[in-house]
């Protein structure tokens, strides 16, 4: 998936932990059709829009976080975002991956950035197997 989301391997992804925060993630739903939504009480909902995607991709086994704006909030026990942007706890974050094609530059802004952090977050480097049409992580020190 570093092709799709992370910019052809000059990206970064992230690891976090299944906290009380991640732990709320939903899982995607994968069909051939679009969803269909309903109106009444027992059909399905718009949140179930949001948590489909076409079969496809289902080798991605995602999940997603649904969060609303707090200003616009419908619902007080939702994640709540501010100016777009949620907050996540720090020790969520467990481990940062450096893309394969990532600059020099960029993994060194990833590396003081790290080292900001209030938890310990670990840094890995993916490589390119020679022999193979696969990728390997390996630490980076921080």
């Amino acid at each position: 998936m570093w092709s799709h989301y992370a910019e052809s391997h000059t990206g970064v992804c992230f690891q976090f932990s299944n906290d009380d925060f991640f732990g709320r993630a939903l899982r995607v739903e994968y069909y051939e059709r679009y969803p269909s939504l309903s109106l009444l009480p027992d059909g399905p909902t718009v949140l179930h829009a949001f948590l489909t995607k076409s079969h496809d991709w289902s080798y991605e086994d995602e999940y997603r976080i649904i969060a609303q704006e707090r200003g616009e909030a419908v619902a007080a026990e939702t994640l709540m975002t501010d100016d777009g942007f949620i907050t996540f706890p720090a020790e969520s974050l467990r481990t940062v991956y450096l893309g394969c094609r990532m600059p020099e530059a960029n993994r060194q802004i990833v590396k003081d950035l790290i080292k900001l952090s209030p938890t310990k977050v670990e840094l890995r480097q993916m490589n390119i197997l020679r022999d193979r049409y696969a990728l390997i992580d390996e630490p980076v020190p921080v």
